[in-house]
């Protein structure tokens, strides 16, 4: 579960610190007081340590991009075309730096980038809904697997994915066209009031400093998920305000610009209200959810499900907690109710463990047919998952399957470890086991 006030990953932890470090930089640069400098330097390489310790990609990108924009305009540069054309060459050669520093997750952004386009191209027109791409990705994924390789490559890298990896495509996929036009209308937007603001003559170094910070996250955006935290949600909203609300002189102003400054503080004034609304909803449900949490963990049971029907019928759209109501549901052996409850979790949220415990509870009702299929999808949403395939391996043992229980038992054995333990060794010693049985029985 992420903690809705921290990091998911040092991922995003590093995209968070290089939004900070960018929007610090400018005032560096103009050294306004010497105490504010030696300060704010020391906040700066604080902040440069958490960037470097994270090892981030995306924020490295991100502050990369936002340091060339600053470098860009806080230097005199003759010839901008050239100094630009020089940048970008640059630029892209870290870029390709940094795919190559970690090749394995590369190539899984790339598997990831392909079901999105491929869940794109289905839903362009009108998406599939605000916030469902944590309900629609792995399936997808489950559907791509059951008719390819589960022991390829890409098929070791591929894991239970709840972001595209670019916010721009989810964002795309979740609101099909009108999601992309609202998209333009506020770079747009943005864009018009920053080249207005430039012509302003004075101190422009919070200006500098919030795009700056906007550029970070936005380049970062591209290759990870940093718009669906809350922190830096926060960061680029006051970025947006300072853009918005920073003051235009009248002898720049006319009817374009007027209208362009009202309608980008309308949008930002939308875009607080909707921030604070969705703010408020998760620590509400972070909270209770840690109250179900505490009551299961301490073996309350019925107290456990009351305090789940609550945060389920309070924040439906929180999808995994209609997991833990099931699972809890399935524990007290109220099949029907755990089944009801995962149906509505796969409106808002699915993985490989929502499947499993939807097979667990076919087997225990007898419809065998069912179950078959459901630990069938747990093992193609995430195929380097081996305890999936001993769930289904177990499972024709129990239906006395003994030929597809012998494919399985040599499809476990045969396939690749991502990560070898203890767990992983006990679950090929058992399948070990039974094959010997089941080719004795054979022969």
């Amino acid at each position: 579960m992420i903690d809705v006030l921290s990091f998911p990953n040092t991922s995003i932890a590093g995209i968070f610190w290089a939004a900070i470090l960018s929007f610090i930089l400018p005032f560096l640069l103009k050294r306004k007081s010497r105490t504010l400098f030696i300060v704010l330097l020391i906040i700066a390489l604080t902040v440069l340590a958490l960037l470097i310790i994270s090892n981030s990609r995306s924020g490295w990108l991100g502050s990369a991009v936002a340091f060339l924009y600053i470098f860009y305009w806080w230097v005199h540069i003759k010839n901008r075309k050239k100094g630009l054309t020089v940048f970008t060459a640059l630029l892209f050669l870290f870029f390709m730096t940094l795919v190559f520093y970690k090749p394995g997750s590369s190539w899984g952004r790339k598997h990831i980038y392909e079901i999105a386009a491929t869940m794109w191209k289905d839903n362009w027109v009108r998406g599939i809904g605000l916030g469902k791409f944590k309900a629609k990705f792995n399936e997808y994924q489950a559907d791509y697997f059951s008719t390819h390789d589960i022991d390829s490559k890409r098929a070791l890298l591929a894991d239970n994915t709840f972001y595209a990896f670019n916010d721009y495509l989810q964002w795309a996929i979740e609101r099909g066209l009108a999601g992309i036009l609202s998209l333009v209308i506020l770079f747009y937007l943005t864009v018009s009031k920053i080249r207005c603001l430039q012509k302003r003559n004075g101190d422009k170094t919070i200006l500098f400093s919030a795009v700056a910070s906007l550029i970070c996250v936005a380049a970062a955006a591209l290759f990870s998920y940093p718009l669906q935290i809350i922190s830096i949600q926060a960061i680029v909203l006051l970025c947006l305000v300072i853009i918005a609300f920073y003051p235009v002189k009248n002898h720049v102003r006319s009817p374009i610009i007027n209208f362009i400054t009202m309608a980008h503080k309308g949008v930002v004034l939308f875009l607080i209200t909707a921030f604070i609304i969705n703010t408020a909803k998760a620590i509400g449900a972070k909270q209770i959810g840690k109250e179900a949490f505490e009551l299961e963990r301490t073996g309350y049971k019925t107290e456990a499900i009351n305090k789940y029907r609550q945060l389920t019928a309070k924040y439906p759209e929180v999808g995994y907690n209609w997991f833990y109501y099931a699972q809890q549901l399935y524990y007290s052996n109220r099949l029907a109710e755990a089944t009801a409850c995962l149906d509505n979790c796969r409106k808002y949220y699915t993985d490989n463990k929502v499947y499993k415990l939807k097979a667990d509870i076919e087997l225990e009702l007898k419809n065998y047919n069912a179950a078959e299929k459901d630990y069938l999808r747990t093992i193609y949403m995430v195929p380097n998952r081996m305890g999936s395939r001993v769930d289904l391996l177990n499972f024709y043992i129990k239906t006395k399957n003994s030929d597809k229980a012998l494919y399985w038992a040599k499809s476990i054995l045969n396939m690749p470890v991502k990560v070898r333990s203890d767990r992983v060794d006990a679950m090929l010693k058992q399948t070990k086991s039974v094959l010997d049985k089941l080719e004795n029985v054979a022969h």
